[in-house]
């Protein structure tokens, strides 16, 4: 969508937040320990294919075997797979649970390197075995650099938002020779057709418009200053694609500028307490936060802070949804080190 937008806030709401801007679907079987680590290792092996619960076929039976993450990608043109086993026991992984998951990927003739992760990392018997195997063993750290510290202090006790939004009034300009003995009603049933041939509802075609990135920001930057005291706004915006009305006749109008007053209902969450740790080096913040998303999915969220090369910092937010596969929904940090979507 190509637009000129400029926001008129009429009376509105928002705090600390994320914009999320694309979603990727994920199995439902891991847990939020796998989950983590599957959004790490998405970010680390950007030009890698990285896959959680999948199935590859033993060697010997022909049996699928089910591996928490696999990790595919190529080498001098050839095809390779790391594959990837996590556990969130409390206790350190032992040497029986390290055996285990060696035999598994031995009988997994698709993989070409074991990774094992333990949360609470593994007894000194698995080190000594591990390196011997060259098995690389991983868990999560103490974070130790300064910066990244400070920087999770900053976004601490955060919330995130979630904003329903509705249309409730729109007014269009046209051209005055266009219109001429033409009915102009704007309702429900009017459309309009976006470029050539992509025809949508008025309405829909607004409820689009404003789920947008820069209209979404503009609306959120504001939420601080607002909270409480409004719930509707106003913005207007010029079409840079050429943008038609369809009048009542069947004719096709252009449309000039457009304004819509807007609705919306936000849904906060408590405040975040992050998980301060590293993995690989890299600086990893996480934490459980309740659904505001899907209604009536009493599954928690899973919110992912993670550093990247020269500073960088991504977030991901992993939502459950009432039905099917978990998404992962990318997340941009906004405003005064808050969440925002």
């Amino acid at each position: 969508m190509f637009i000129k937008i400029k926001v008129c806030l009429v009376t509105l709401v928002l705090t600390q937040y994320l914009v999320g801007y694309r979603r990727i679907i994920v199995p439902r079987r891991s847990n939020e320990f796998q989950k983590l680590i599957f959004v790490l290792y998405r970010q680390l092996f950007k030009k890698a294919t990285v896959k959680e619960s999948m199935f590859l076929q033993d060697k010997d039976t022909g049996s699928n075997t089910e591996v928490d993450i696999t990790i595919n990608y190529e080498i001098n043109g050839k095809p390779a797979i790391i594959g990837v086993e996590c556990t969130a026991m409390k206790r350190k992984a032992d040497i029986l649970w390290y055996r285990a998951m060696v035999k598994k990927h031995e009988d997994l003739p698709l993989i070409t390197k074991t990774v094992l992760v333990s949360k609470s990392g593994f007894t000194k018997q698995v080190y000594e075995k591990a390196k011997k195997n060259n098995v690389e063993v991983l868990t999560l750290e103490q974070a130790e650099n300064f910066t990244w510290d400070n920087f999770v202090k900053k976004i601490q006790n955060g919330t995130l938002v979630h904003l329903e939004f509705s249309v409730v009034g729109c007014t269009v300009t046209l051209n005055k020779e266009e219109v001429n003995n033409h009915n102009i009603i704007l309702n429900n049933s009017s459309e309009v057709v976006i470029g050539t041939n992509r025809r949508l509802k008025l309405v829909a075609f607004l409820n689009k418009v404003v789920k947008e990135e820069g209209v979404t920001k503009a609306i959120l930057m504001e939420y601080p200053k607002i909270k409480g005291k409004t719930n509707s706004f106003e913005f207007s915006f010029i079409p840079l694609v050429k943008t038609q009305l369809i009048t009542e006749d069947g004719t096709f109008v252009n449309l000039n500028e457009i304004k819509a007053i807007y609705t919306f209902k936000a849904t906060e969450s408590s405040k975040i307490h992050l998980n301060n740790t590293s993995h690989m080096g890299k600086g990893v913040a996480y934490a459980s936060v309740e659904n505001v998303i899907n209604k009536g999915n009493h599954t928690k969220m899973l919110v992912v802070v993670n550093e990247q090369i020269f500073g960088e910092v991504k977030v991901n937010l992993v939502v459950p949804k009432n039905k099917g596969d978990d998404s992962i929904l990318k997340m941009e940090i906004l405003g005064k080190f808050h969440s925002m979507f």
